[in-house]
C-alpha cells in the first residue's frame, strides 16, 4: 500500500524536477538571448548584398569589360606599329608615314620620318615596348579582377546559403566578410564595408544545457504518475521538441512561463486535496452524517516554484 508520505515525497520530487527544468530552460533562453544581435545582423543580410556585394560585382565586371576592350586595342596598335617599324627598317618612309597617319590610336609624337628616319625608328621601338608593358599590366589586372569577381560570387553564395540564423556557418560568414572587405580595399571599390558578425551564444554551452534538460526529463518520466501533474508532464514533450529543433529564446521563455504555471497549479491543487496537509478531514460525525473536522496536519504544504 502506498502511504501518504510516499505520495508527498513523489509530489515534492515533481516540484524539484520541474524547478530544475525551469532553471535550465531559463538558462537556454538567456544563452540564446546573446544571439539577438546576430539575428538582427542576419535579417539585414539581403540589404548588405544589395548595397555592397552586388555593386562591387558590377564594378569589377565593368572594369574587366573595359580592360578586355583595351587589351584588344593594344594588340591591334602593336600590330600596326610593327608595320611602321618594318616599313622604316626597309626604308619605305612614305608607307611608314601613311600607316602611322591611319592608326586611330597613333602615338601623339612628332616624327620627322624623312629627315630623321633612324630616330623615328628608335622612338617607334620604344613606344611598342611601352604599349606592350602597359598591355601586360592590364592583362595582370584583368586576371586579378576576374579572380576577385569569382570570389565575390562565392561570398554572395555564402550570404544566401542560410535561411535561418541557426543555419549560419559562422566561420564561413566571418571569412566571407573579411574577404569582401579585403577586395573592396584592394580594388578601391566605392561601396560600404560589411560589418563583422556580432558575438553570439556558445553552441557548446547550448548543447550541454540540452543534455541536462534531457536528463531531467528522463527523471520526470521515471516518476510515479500523478494526475495532478499530467498537464505539466505534457509540457515536457513540447520542451523536448524545442530542444530537438534547437528553438530560440522566445520558445524557451514561453516554456518557462508554462512550466511555472502548470506546476504551481498542480501543487496548489495537491495542497488543497489532502487532509494530511489541510488539517481538515472529512469523516463521520454522527448517524448518517458526515462533515469536516479539524485535525493536526501531518505533512507541510509543498511550496510553489
Amino acid at each position: 500500500m502506498t502511504t501518504f508520505s510516499q505520495i508527498h515525497d513523489n509530489a515534492s520530487g515533481y516540484r524539484r524536477d520541474f524547478q530544475e527544468l525551469n532553471r535550465l530552460v531559463l538558462q537556454v533562453a538567456g544563452e540564446k538571448g546573446k544571439g539577438d544581435a546576430l539575428v538582427s545582423w542576419f535579417r539585414l543580410r539581403d540589404r548588405r548584398v544589395l548595397s555592397s556585394i552586388d555593386p562591387a560585382l558590377n564594378e569589377l565586371k565593368n572594369r574587366s569589360k573595359t580592360l578586355k576592350k583595351r587589351e584588344t586595342e593594344s594588340k591591334n596598335l602593336i600590330e600596326e606599329l610593327n608595320l611602321v617599324k618594318i616599313a622604316l627598317q626597309n626604308e619605305r618612309f612614305d608607307r611608314a608615314q601613311r600607316i602611322l597617319e591611319e592608326i586611330k590610336t597613333a602615338p601623339d609624337i612628332d616624327l620627322d620620318i624623312e629627315k630623321r628616319p633612324h630616330e623615328a625608328l628608335e622612338r617607334i621601338k620604344l613606344y611598342i615596348k611601352e604599349v606592350d608593358r602597359k598591355q601586360e599590366e592590364s592583362a595582370q589586372y584583368l586576371i586579378r579582377c576576374r579572380a576577385a569577381t569569382r570570389k565575390i560570387n562565392r561570398i554572395k553564395n555564402v550570404f544566401q546559403s542560410a535561411k535561418r540564423t541557426k543555419d549560419m556557418d559562422i566561420a564561413a560568414y566571418s571569412q566571407a566578410i573579411m574577404d569582401f572587405n579585403t577586395i573592396k580595399k584592394e580594388f578601391e571599390i566605392d561601396v560600404p564595408e560589411i560589418k563583422e558578425l556580432p558575438e553570439s551564444y556558445d553552441t557548446g554551452t547550448i548543447s550541454e544545457l540540452h543534455e541536462e534538460i534531457r536528463a531531467v526529463v528522463a527523471r520526470i518520466d521515471g516518476r510515479y504518475r500523478m494526475g495532478l501533474f499530467a498537464q505539466a508532464r505534457k509540457r515536457v514533450r513540447v520542451i523536448i521538441h524545442d530542444v530537438g529543433n534547437d528553438r530560440g529564446k522566445r520558445a524557451f521563455t514561453n516554456r518557462s512561463r508554462e512550466i511555472v504555471s502548470d506546476t504551481n497549479e498542480a501543487i496548489d491543487m495537491f495542497n488543497k486535496k489532502y487532509w494530511q496537509i489541510t488539517g481538515s478531514r472529512w469523516e463521520r460525525t454522527g448517524t448518517n452524517t458526515h462533515g469536516y473536522r479539524a485535525v493536526a496536519p501531518t505533512h507541510p504544504k509543498i511550496p510553489m516554484i
